[in-house]
């Protein structure tokens, strides 16, 4: 069975009335995160042999519990991988739709292995699914380099010896980023690049600048390239999120924001070395 932890008190009836346990937390120690401290205080409270976190901004749809079995299924043939959901993305606000690149880079980079070095898949994202047993003798979120990260996920996917991300479907896994507004959008991603997505892989990085560079292309070749650059970023954008034609029609108005939150992520992790995210600076 589920177990939650309600982040706030809003939610603590209701989930209480659908046969959730609902957990009281502390507010975390010295060198602890808020999210990472939550999580570890409640796996403490768990008894099953396989641990699911799930962000509170994830929706589960009618095929979830195929998808969630699977995962379940893998790590219990394997206990050293962790299997992770990167949810069907579903905006609603019209800022929202600027997560688009951001959301079909994630998926490509989180699936290509290092040019160096053999490296697995990194599992990350706001459903992870894992062995018990495992992820306590790896120290969980309570490993030195989990415990204050701002992305836990991330960090809690480096300490499995492999993972495994999949996708999710508007009818399984889905969910909504950054929803107070253009602000939050950007400074959440400038959050993320800063703190974990420039450290990608070369091929990872290489592939993305590539396909950058073929987005571009129209500003070269003409606009006759125009047409079918809009039609793959429509049909890839398919994929990771209910994206429409007219966020395919303005690609480089995405492809601008993508550069300023390159940029802004670049100034603060080698000159700043802080990010700001909820109204605070945090060190990276």
């Amino acid at each position: 069975s589920l177990r939650w932890i309600i982040d706030g008190n809003d939610g603590r009836s209701v989930a209480a009335t659908h046969g959730a346990t609902v957990i009281s937390v502390d507010d975390p120690p010295q060198g602890w995160a808020g999210k990472p401290h939550a999580c570890w205080q409640g796996q403490q409270r768990a008894s099953g042999r396989i641990l699911v976190f799930m962000d509170a901004d994830v929706r589960l749809g009618t095929n979830a519990r195929e998808s969630l079995i699977d995962a379940v299924v893998h790590v219990s043939h394997d206990s050293m991988t962790m299997v992770s959901m990167q949810p069907w993305h579903t905006p609603v606000r019209f800022s929202e739709h600027f997560a688009m690149l951001f959301n079909v880079v994630s998926v490509m980079a989180s699936r290509c292995r290092g040019l160096w070095v053999a490296r697995r898949p990194l599992a990350f994202g706001p459903l992870i699914v894992c062995d018990a047993a495992a992820y306590r003798a790896l120290g969980g979120h309570g490993h030195q380099s989990v415990r204050g990260s701002i992305i836990e996920d991330v960090a809690l996917g480096k300490l499995f010896e492999r993972g495994v991300v999949n996708v999710g479907s508007k009818n399984s896994v889905t969910f909504r980023m950054y929803d107070t507004g253009l602000r939050g959008v950007f400074e959440g991603f400038v959050k993320n690049f800063a703190s974990a997505g420039l450290n990608s892989s070369v091929i990872a990085l290489v592939g993305v600048v590539t396909w950058f560079v073929f987005l571009c292309s129209p500003l070269v070749v003409g606009v006759v390239m125009y047409p079918i650059c809009v039609a793959q970023v429509y049909l890839v954008s398919r994929v990771v999120g209910r994206f429409t034609i007219v966020d395919a029609l303005i690609y480089p108005v995405h492809l601008v924001f993508f550069v300023a939150v390159l940029c802004v992520s670049v100034w603060r992790r080698f000159i700043l070395r802080t990010v700001s995210w909820k109204d605070r600076s945090v060190q990276i």
